[in-house]
């Protein structure tokens, strides 16, 4: 075993060896794909007998790019997204990170902690910007089955657009902005940024909420605290700790 391993080898704590595996490429491609099918077989069952498709916002947007182009294929983002996820899966086999069935369920069980976790900060992040008790945000007037569908979604189209995609280009070009010492502030800008993108895409389109003060400090909160999630457990922990809070607001968990 050389350097070159992946780090989560060189540990000898199995915890560490979990915390670091957990984070990598790999693993949030291996955590994206049941929820990629749970959410495209929900699809099909709520949109049955509907006029206008239902379908998560973030994913109509990541559609638009090739839209553009001529091509409107509704299967093609989740085909694009799983194609990604095999290249980048790939391109690691050279180093290859513990693929433990047992941390498949450590991450879920993770994630739903973090989940609690989110709405308790985001509450009491709007309860200091507004002086009120914030313990939840509102489920769309959608049915209870549909809501369920469109949270497991949220969980991986948003995560991917606003963490992977918006809040990573937003990093890289301030990054190239900024001094070489002050990486921590272009993350922290674009984490900032991003949570606000993340909370206002909450009140666009045909199913968009009300835009309310107390409800878009609560989603940039949690935006926010996902960003940061992001940076430190990696996409396959913040995407099922998104999908598993909407899954405990539209549950009624909250109240």
């Amino acid at each position: 075993m050389t350097q070159a391993d992946a780090p989560e080898r060189l540990a000898s704590d199995p915890v560490t060896r979990y915390f670091l595996a957990s984070r990598t490429a790999q693993w949030g491609f291996i955590m994206a794909l049941p929820l990629i099918a749970l959410y495209e077989w929900g699809i099909v069952v709520v949109n049955r007998g509907m006029e206008e498709p239902l379908r998560i916002t973030a994913e109509m947007w990541m559609r638009i790019p090739l839209q553009m182009t001529g091509i409107s294929e509704i299967y093609l983002v989740p085909v694009l997204v799983i194609l990604v996820g095999l290249f980048i899966f790939i391109r690691g086999r050279h180093n290859p990170v513990r693929l433990k069935p047992g941390y498949a369920g450590l991450m879920i069980v993770e994630s739903a902690i973090y989940g609690f976790s989110l709405a308790y900060i985001a509450g009491q992040a709007t309860a200091l910007v507004l002086n009120l008790s914030a313990t939840g945000q509102d489920a769309e007037q959608l049915a209870w089955v549909q809501n369920l569908v469109l949270s497991i979604g949220a969980g991986i189209y948003e995560e991917l657009l606003f963490r992977v995609i918006l809040v990573g280009l937003l990093y890289l070009v301030l990054r190239m902005a900024l001094p070489e010492s002050q990486g921590w502030l272009a993350y922290t800008l674009a984490a900032i940024v991003g949570a606000l993108l993340f909370s206002l895409v909450h009140y666009i389109g045909s199913h968009g909420d009300p835009l309310e003060l107390a409800s878009f400090t609560y989603r940039a909160a949690g935006g926010l605290f996902l960003n940061f999630l992001f940076l430190a457990r990696g996409f396959g922990i913040a995407a099922w700790t998104h999908a598993l809070y909407d899954v405990y607001v539209v549950s009624g968990v909250f109240g």
